[in-house]
């Protein structure tokens, strides 16, 4: 029996796929750093735990506890899943995301109403002027030549 001649230099093919849910998840986070952090940021939050659990499962095996719902490949062989730093890196950078446009979100609130504040304190400050009275805005004496 002859058989046909083997060529060192080819690799086997990897068994091992990575997890789209991994990808999408850190794809989705760095959009968030960067873009829109709500939007994104949450979304890169679920589907990297969702990945991280998908991994784990695929890859426990037919003795895990969790159960074997591992990923089915071409052929239907079983293959094992990676990416749970994708994933990690995912939800992380999700979060930072999130919480960024959180903060961003809470000062643009912060600045419109000390902007409120203030143009209220203006228009009282005018109008004591206007009425004869004396007015301080920001310590600094408040004309007639100040208000409109």
């Amino acid at each position: 029996m002859t058989y046909p001649p083997y060529d060192y230099r080819q690799t086997p093919a990897s068994s091992t796929q990575v997890s789209s849910r991994a990808t999408t998840s850190l794809v989705l986070g760095l959009i968030s750093l960067f873009f829109c952090g709500l939007l994104t940021g949450i979304p890169a939050i679920w589907l990297g735990i969702s990945a991280r659990r998908q991994i784990r499962t695929a890859n426990a095996g037919p003795t895990g506890d969790s159960g074997y719902v591992g990923y089915t490949g071409a052929g239907g062989q079983q293959q094992a899943l990676a990416g749970q730093g994708l994933a990690l890196g995912g939800i992380i950078a999700g979060i930072i995301g999130t919480l960024w446009s959180l903060v961003a979100i809470g000062m643009v609130v912060a600045l419109g109403v000390f902007g409120v504040n203030t143009v209220n304190d203006y228009n009282d400050a005018c109008d004591t002027v206007r009425n004869g009275g004396h007015a301080k805005m920001f310590g600094e004496p408040v004309t007639r030549g100040d208000c409109p």
